[in-house]
């Protein structure tokens, strides 16, 4: 019975040692999960650029078909400004795009045109066909910027995620997978 009180009067918890054991464990375990993850977080931005502009190209296509009349998106280089302008660069898409409804069908933005507007793609290089601009037709059917968008992160290391965004003849965007060389 005295054994019983003993027991019970003594503390419970861990040992220092045992604590530190631990925290090694857990140290090496982190380290190695560390550099998959920043690999995770860099192929999720690419992923999410490239949905964000097949968004964009599909809204724009629908918007025409709707209105019945030219609805263009374009690379910017800022699409907070007020009145943002189509910056004309294949390689611009990265710093944001804008839909706007060129009711004059001259490509450019003017007062009263801008319909929705794509945040820029934080750490993702997108390189589109020469120009910058996508002009749907009251059809649906692309009158200027088809081809491939490569979507890839700015610090593309061998294998990580490439996206290719296809946006063909008829307005159908279609992505494909790929990786980085």
């Amino acid at each position: 019975m005295n054994q019983t009180r003993e027991r019970q009067g003594q503390q419970r918890g861990f040992t220092i040692i045992e604590l530190m054991i631990t925290l090694v464990i857990l140290a090496v375990m982190v380290s190695l999960a560390g550099p998959s993850f920043t690999k995770l977080i860099r192929d999720s931005r690419v992923r999410t650029a490239s949905n964000s502009l097949m968004a964009g190209f599909n809204t724009a296509r629908a918007e025409a078909i709707r209105r019945g009349n030219s609805v263009s998106i374009c690379a910017v280089n800022d699409p907070t400004d007020a009145l943002p302008a189509c910056n004309g660069a294949a390689n611009g898409w990265g710093t944001g795009w804008v839909i706007f409804m060129d009711g004059d069908d001259d490509g450019a933005i003017d007062s009263g045109e801008v319909y929705r507007v794509g945040d820029p793609m934080s750490g993702v290089a997108v390189v589109g066909p020469a120009g910058g601009l996508v002009a749907f037709d009251s059809r649906g059917q692309p009158t200027i910027g088809t081809g491939s968008y490569v979507f890839d992160a700015t610090s593309c290391d061998s294998g990580d995620k490439r996206i290719t965004v296809e946006l063909g003849t008829v307005g159908r965007v279609r992505p494909q997978g790929g990786v980085c060389p």
